[in-house]
């Protein structure tokens, strides 16, 4: 009977931690850094959320999509500046080179917010959810700050 015991043990053990390698091992390879959200000055509906990724594979992957519970929608956006006015171009997928950081910042990739669920407050934490077409889904915290005042 204890023999049996410890060989079940075994099988829920190795299951477990064999059957979380994979997720793990893909996201391994793309790092997210410096994540935070800066709210909209014109309007409480709307914030944008930057932040950098790091590729660390051999092979390139493309950022597919975001979604965060903070907000009804969140669009991968890319802003051009055309005749001294700003156009944001909404794309369907970022690509990150292999070996290679991408950054999203405020003058250029970023991610718009659209219809936040509740109003977002200077120093709290939202969620995101990236999705890669090869590393798949990550979690990334990222901090609510207001930049042009300096308090980021």
């Amino acid at each position: 009977m204890t023999f049996l015991k410890g060989i079940i043990c075994a099988i829920v053990f190795a299951t477990a931690f064999y059957g979380a390698a994979p997720a793990q091992q893909a996201n391994s390879l793309i790092d997210i850094e410096d994540a935070w959200v800066r709210m909209s000055k014109d309007s409480g509906e709307l914030a944008s959320a930057y932040f950098t990724i790091l590729n660390k594979g051999e092979e390139k992957d493309f950022l597919v999509g975001v979604t965060s519970t903070a907000s009804e929608r969140a669009l991968l956006q890319e802003l051009r500046i055309k005749n001294f006015r700003a156009q944001y171009n909404s794309i369907t997928k970022l690509e990150v080179g292999a070996k290679a950081r991408r950054r999203l910042s405020p003058d250029g990739y970023q991610v718009t917010l659209q219809g936040l669920t509740r109003p977002l407050r200077i120093g709290e934490s939202i969620s995101l959810t990236l999705t890669f077409e090869r590393a798949g889904r990550i979690e990334v915290s990222a901090k609510v700050s207001n930049q042009m005042l300096g308090n980021r």
